[in-house]
Protein backbone atom coordinates (compact mmCIF):
# COMPACT_ATOMS: atom_id res chain seq x y z
CA UNK A 1 0.00 0.00 0.00
CA UNK A 2 1.28 3.32 -0.55
CA UNK A 3 0.98 5.70 1.66
CA UNK A 4 0.05 9.49 1.30
CA UNK A 5 4.02 10.58 1.70
CA UNK A 6 4.95 8.45 -0.67
CA UNK A 7 2.60 8.84 -3.71
CA UNK A 8 4.20 12.39 -3.84
CA UNK A 9 7.35 11.19 -4.10
CA UNK A 10 5.95 8.70 -6.91
CA UNK A 11 4.54 11.86 -8.99
CA UNK A 12 8.36 13.51 -9.03
CA UNK A 13 10.15 13.55 -12.38
CA UNK A 14 13.50 12.90 -10.40
CA UNK A 15 12.39 10.20 -8.48
CA UNK A 16 10.46 8.43 -11.22
CA UNK A 17 14.00 9.02 -13.74
CA UNK A 18 15.88 6.48 -10.81
CA UNK A 19 13.64 3.54 -12.04
CA UNK A 20 14.45 1.70 -15.48
CA UNK A 21 12.30 -0.50 -15.24
CA UNK A 22 9.20 1.12 -17.72
CA UNK A 23 6.02 -1.28 -16.21
CA UNK A 24 7.00 -0.63 -12.72
CA UNK A 25 7.76 3.19 -12.95
CA UNK A 26 4.17 3.14 -15.09
CA UNK A 27 2.32 1.47 -11.88
CA UNK A 28 4.03 3.72 -9.26
CA UNK A 29 3.50 6.88 -10.85
CA UNK A 30 -0.53 5.68 -11.18
CA UNK A 31 -0.84 4.37 -7.36
CA UNK A 32 0.59 7.70 -6.35
CA UNK A 33 -1.63 9.47 -8.49
CA UNK A 34 -4.65 8.17 -6.95
CA UNK A 35 -3.67 8.07 -3.57
CA UNK A 36 -2.95 11.74 -3.87
CA UNK A 37 -6.13 12.60 -5.37
CA UNK A 38 -8.05 15.07 -2.97
CA UNK A 39 -10.81 13.20 -1.41
CA UNK A 40 -13.45 16.03 -1.12
CA UNK A 41 -17.14 16.23 -0.03
CA UNK A 42 -19.26 14.10 -2.31
CA UNK A 43 -20.93 15.74 -5.22
CA UNK A 44 -24.95 15.09 -5.46
CA UNK A 45 -25.43 12.67 -7.86
CA UNK A 46 -27.29 9.22 -8.47
CA UNK A 47 -25.65 5.98 -9.07
CA UNK A 48 -25.94 4.12 -12.20
CA UNK A 49 -24.96 1.14 -10.85
CA UNK A 50 -26.40 -1.26 -7.90
CA UNK A 51 -23.16 -1.72 -6.09
CA UNK A 52 -19.41 1.03 -5.68
CA UNK A 53 -17.22 1.40 -3.24
CA UNK A 54 -14.00 4.04 -3.74
CA UNK A 55 -11.29 3.26 -5.51
CA UNK A 56 -8.25 1.94 -3.62
CA UNK A 57 -4.63 1.65 -5.07
CA UNK A 58 -3.84 -1.67 -6.50
CA UNK A 59 -7.85 -2.38 -7.78
CA UNK A 60 -7.83 -2.83 -11.76
CA UNK A 61 -8.52 0.36 -13.31
CA UNK A 62 -10.48 -1.48 -15.69
CA UNK A 63 -13.24 -1.57 -12.79
CA UNK A 64 -13.45 1.80 -12.29
CA UNK A 65 -16.48 3.67 -13.05
CA UNK A 66 -15.31 6.63 -15.72
CA UNK A 67 -19.31 8.11 -16.01
CA UNK A 68 -19.56 7.98 -12.68
CA UNK A 69 -16.50 9.99 -12.26
CA UNK A 70 -17.32 12.48 -14.75
CA UNK A 71 -20.26 13.57 -13.20
CA UNK A 72 -18.61 13.12 -9.36
CA UNK A 73 -14.74 13.75 -9.88
CA UNK A 74 -14.42 10.97 -7.86
CA UNK A 75 -13.36 7.43 -8.51
CA UNK A 76 -15.47 4.45 -7.70
CA UNK A 77 -14.76 0.55 -8.57
CA UNK A 78 -18.02 -0.94 -9.60
CA UNK A 79 -18.59 -4.69 -9.11
CA UNK A 80 -18.34 -6.35 -12.91
CA UNK A 81 -16.14 -5.07 -15.85
CA UNK A 82 -17.48 -3.42 -18.77
CA UNK A 83 -15.33 -3.31 -21.97
CA UNK A 84 -14.62 0.11 -23.94
CA UNK A 85 -13.85 0.52 -27.69
CA UNK A 86 -12.00 3.91 -27.14
CA UNK A 87 -8.62 3.47 -29.16
CA UNK A 88 -6.01 6.32 -28.26
CA UNK A 89 -2.82 6.92 -30.21
CA UNK A 90 0.30 8.21 -27.72
CA UNK A 91 1.88 10.54 -30.44
CA UNK A 92 5.89 11.45 -29.15
CA UNK A 93 7.91 13.89 -30.96
CA UNK A 94 11.41 12.63 -30.80
CA UNK A 95 13.41 15.37 -32.27
CA UNK A 96 16.70 16.58 -31.27
CA UNK A 97 14.97 19.64 -29.49
CA UNK A 98 13.18 17.03 -27.25
CA UNK A 99 17.11 16.05 -25.91
CA UNK A 100 17.40 18.79 -24.07
CA UNK A 101 18.14 18.71 -20.02
CA UNK A 102 17.24 20.48 -17.55
CA UNK A 103 19.29 21.11 -14.85
CA UNK A 104 16.94 20.99 -12.25
CA UNK A 105 15.49 17.48 -13.32
CA UNK A 106 18.78 15.82 -14.96
CA UNK A 107 16.44 14.08 -17.76
CA UNK A 108 15.55 15.07 -20.55
CA UNK A 109 12.31 16.61 -22.22
CA UNK A 110 11.88 13.16 -24.31
CA UNK A 111 12.38 11.04 -21.00
CA UNK A 112 9.92 13.05 -19.22
CA UNK A 113 7.20 12.41 -22.45
CA UNK A 114 8.20 8.89 -21.84
CA UNK A 115 7.89 8.86 -18.38
CA UNK A 116 4.33 10.19 -19.24
CA UNK A 117 3.45 8.20 -21.85
CA UNK A 118 3.80 5.05 -19.93
CA UNK A 119 1.48 5.65 -16.85
CA UNK A 120 -1.01 6.11 -19.45
CA UNK A 121 -0.50 2.95 -21.32
CA UNK A 122 -0.85 1.28 -18.42
CA UNK A 123 -3.85 2.87 -17.39
CA UNK A 124 -5.31 2.56 -20.96
CA UNK A 125 -4.60 -0.93 -20.67
CA UNK A 126 -5.62 -1.97 -17.37
CA UNK A 127 -8.87 -0.18 -19.06
CA UNK A 128 -8.51 -2.91 -22.02
CA UNK A 129 -8.76 0.00 -24.58
CA UNK A 130 -6.83 0.12 -27.43
CA UNK A 131 -3.51 1.24 -27.59
CA UNK A 132 -0.93 2.58 -30.63
CA UNK A 133 1.72 4.55 -30.49
CA UNK A 134 3.49 6.98 -33.34
CA UNK A 135 7.45 8.43 -33.12
CA UNK A 136 7.85 11.32 -35.12
CA UNK A 137 10.67 13.90 -35.99
CA UNK A 138 11.34 14.73 -39.37
CA UNK A 139 9.48 11.66 -40.49
CA UNK A 140 7.51 8.90 -39.27
CA UNK A 141 9.75 6.77 -37.20
CA UNK A 142 7.53 4.37 -35.78
CA UNK A 143 4.16 3.28 -35.96
CA UNK A 144 2.13 0.85 -34.02
CA UNK A 145 -1.33 0.12 -34.57
CA UNK A 146 -3.96 0.34 -31.53
CA UNK A 147 -4.39 -3.01 -29.69
CA UNK A 148 -5.26 -4.26 -26.18
CA UNK A 149 -3.42 -7.10 -25.41
CA UNK A 150 -0.87 -7.42 -22.92
CA UNK A 151 1.70 -8.22 -25.65
CA UNK A 152 0.66 -4.41 -27.17
CA UNK A 153 1.41 -3.27 -23.77
CA UNK A 154 4.67 -4.38 -23.28
CA UNK A 155 5.75 -3.56 -26.76
CA UNK A 156 5.12 -0.27 -26.34
CA UNK A 157 6.68 -0.25 -22.69
CA UNK A 158 9.72 -1.38 -24.69
CA UNK A 159 9.83 1.09 -27.63
CA UNK A 160 9.55 4.57 -25.13
CA UNK A 161 12.45 2.68 -23.00
CA UNK A 162 14.31 2.66 -25.95
CA UNK A 163 13.60 5.70 -27.77
CA UNK A 164 16.85 7.60 -29.65
CA UNK A 165 16.88 11.24 -30.52
CA UNK A 166 15.77 11.86 -33.65
CA UNK A 167 16.52 14.55 -35.95
CA UNK A 168 15.44 17.94 -37.36
CA UNK A 169 11.77 18.37 -36.37
CA UNK A 170 9.43 18.84 -39.86
CA UNK A 171 6.15 19.32 -37.38
CA UNK A 172 3.40 19.32 -40.04
CA UNK A 173 4.85 17.19 -42.80
CA UNK A 174 4.91 13.88 -39.95
CA UNK A 175 1.30 15.08 -38.90
CA UNK A 176 -0.12 14.61 -42.21
CA UNK A 177 1.32 11.23 -42.54
CA UNK A 178 1.01 10.12 -39.33
CA UNK A 179 -3.20 11.20 -39.21
CA UNK A 180 -3.40 9.52 -42.71
CA UNK A 181 -2.51 6.74 -40.85
CA UNK A 182 -5.24 6.97 -37.73
CA UNK A 183 -8.23 5.58 -39.36
CA UNK A 184 -10.57 4.83 -36.24
CA UNK A 185 -12.19 8.05 -34.36
CA UNK A 186 -10.63 8.18 -30.74
CA UNK A 187 -8.30 10.21 -28.19
CA UNK A 188 -4.39 11.22 -29.72
CA UNK A 189 -1.90 12.25 -26.75
CA UNK A 190 -0.25 14.81 -28.10
CA UNK A 191 3.62 14.96 -26.82
CA UNK A 192 6.06 17.44 -27.53
CA UNK A 193 7.81 20.82 -27.04
CA UNK A 194 6.27 22.44 -30.08
CA UNK A 195 9.05 23.79 -31.63
CA UNK A 196 7.31 25.40 -34.57
CA UNK A 197 5.58 28.89 -35.71
CA UNK A 198 1.90 29.16 -33.87
CA UNK A 199 0.62 28.89 -37.43
CA UNK A 200 2.15 25.37 -38.28
CA UNK A 201 1.41 24.49 -34.94
CA UNK A 202 -2.24 25.28 -35.66
CA UNK A 203 -2.27 23.93 -39.14
CA UNK A 204 -0.67 21.05 -37.39
CA UNK A 205 -3.15 19.75 -34.83
CA UNK A 206 -6.24 20.03 -37.42
CA UNK A 207 -3.90 16.94 -39.09
CA UNK A 208 -4.66 15.38 -35.75
CA UNK A 209 -8.22 16.18 -35.30
CA UNK A 210 -9.37 14.94 -38.73
CA UNK A 211 -12.32 12.40 -38.35
CA UNK A 212 -13.49 14.15 -35.33
CA UNK A 213 -10.32 13.04 -32.85
CA UNK A 214 -10.14 13.95 -29.61
CA UNK A 215 -6.78 15.78 -29.13
CA UNK A 216 -4.71 16.45 -26.00
CA UNK A 217 -1.63 18.19 -26.02
CA UNK A 218 1.35 18.12 -23.42
CA UNK A 219 3.48 20.80 -24.00
CA UNK A 220 7.00 19.80 -22.89
CA UNK A 221 9.57 22.20 -21.82
CA UNK A 222 12.21 22.49 -19.09
CA UNK A 223 12.43 25.44 -16.20
CA UNK A 224 15.41 26.68 -18.88
CA UNK A 225 13.06 27.31 -21.48
CA UNK A 226 10.33 28.94 -19.75
CA UNK A 227 12.54 31.37 -17.49
CA UNK A 228 15.97 32.11 -19.50
CA UNK A 229 17.68 31.55 -16.10
CA UNK A 230 20.92 32.15 -17.64
CA UNK A 231 23.71 33.72 -16.62
CA UNK A 232 27.01 33.39 -17.53
CA UNK A 233 28.04 35.47 -21.33
CA UNK A 234 28.38 32.67 -23.87
CA UNK A 235 27.27 30.41 -26.90
CA UNK A 236 23.84 28.79 -27.02
CA UNK A 237 23.23 26.63 -29.66
CA UNK A 238 20.27 25.42 -31.69
CA UNK A 239 19.93 21.14 -31.08
CA UNK A 240 18.13 20.71 -34.32
CA UNK A 241 20.33 22.93 -36.25
CA UNK A 242 23.84 22.75 -34.29
CA UNK A 243 23.96 26.53 -35.03
CA UNK A 244 25.41 28.79 -32.45
CA UNK A 245 24.99 32.31 -31.03
CA UNK A 246 27.48 34.64 -28.70
CA UNK A 247 24.84 35.97 -26.22
CA UNK A 248 24.77 38.17 -23.08
CA UNK A 249 22.10 36.13 -21.07
CA UNK A 250 21.10 39.35 -19.07
CA UNK A 251 20.76 41.78 -21.46
CA UNK A 252 18.10 39.42 -23.06
CA UNK A 253 15.87 37.94 -20.36
CA UNK A 254 13.39 39.97 -19.64
CA UNK A 255 12.22 40.25 -23.50
CA UNK A 256 13.31 36.55 -24.11
CA UNK A 257 10.57 35.62 -21.16
CA UNK A 258 7.84 38.08 -22.72
CA UNK A 259 8.27 36.80 -26.27
CA UNK A 260 8.04 33.16 -24.47
CA UNK A 261 4.50 34.12 -22.95
CA UNK A 262 3.45 35.71 -25.75
CA UNK A 263 3.77 32.22 -27.65
CA UNK A 264 2.30 30.22 -25.15
CA UNK A 265 -0.75 32.87 -25.04
CA UNK A 266 -0.94 32.19 -29.01
CA UNK A 267 -0.72 28.37 -28.96
CA UNK A 268 -3.63 28.40 -26.07
CA UNK A 269 -5.55 30.41 -27.64
CA UNK A 270 -5.49 28.11 -31.15
CA UNK A 271 -6.38 25.12 -29.13
CA UNK A 272 -9.11 26.67 -27.65
CA UNK A 273 -10.42 27.81 -30.72
CA UNK A 274 -9.72 24.20 -32.01
CA UNK A 275 -11.55 22.70 -28.42
CA UNK A 276 -8.21 20.72 -27.84
CA UNK A 277 -6.98 19.49 -24.32
CA UNK A 278 -3.86 21.63 -23.82
CA UNK A 279 -1.79 21.40 -20.97
CA UNK A 280 1.74 23.08 -20.31
CA UNK A 281 4.50 20.82 -18.33
CA UNK A 282 7.67 22.07 -16.82
CA UNK A 283 9.74 19.12 -16.49
CA UNK A 284 9.90 20.18 -12.78
CA UNK A 285 5.91 19.30 -12.96
CA UNK A 286 5.08 16.36 -11.06
CA UNK A 287 2.38 14.46 -12.84
CA UNK A 288 -1.00 14.37 -11.60
CA UNK A 289 -1.34 17.49 -13.52
CA UNK A 290 -1.46 15.32 -16.99
CA UNK A 291 -2.94 12.64 -15.57
CA UNK A 292 -5.88 14.52 -14.24
CA UNK A 293 -6.24 16.26 -17.91
CA UNK A 294 -5.80 12.65 -19.56
CA UNK A 295 -9.01 11.18 -17.49
CA UNK A 296 -11.32 14.16 -17.60
CA UNK A 297 -10.53 13.80 -21.51
CA UNK A 298 -11.48 10.32 -21.31
CA UNK A 299 -14.34 10.07 -18.76
CA UNK A 300 -15.44 13.02 -21.02
CA UNK A 301 -15.68 10.44 -24.25
CA UNK A 302 -17.74 7.77 -22.70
Amino acid sequence: MVTLQESKKYLDPKVISRISNYRLLAKFIIDGFFMGIHRGPRHAFSLEYSKHRDYYPGDPLKLVDWKLYGKSDRFFVKQYEEETNLAAWLVLDVSKSMSFQSKQTQITKLKYATYLAAAMSYMLYEQRDLTGLILFDDQLRKLINPSSTRGQFHIILRELANIQEGKESHFEDAAKLAASRIKKRGMILLFSDLLASPEKIEKTLKHYMHKGNELVVFHILTHEELQFPFKKFGYFQDLETDEKILLQPKFLKQEYVEQMQQYLDVVKKSCGKLRVSYQVMDTTTPFDRALMTFLTTRARMM
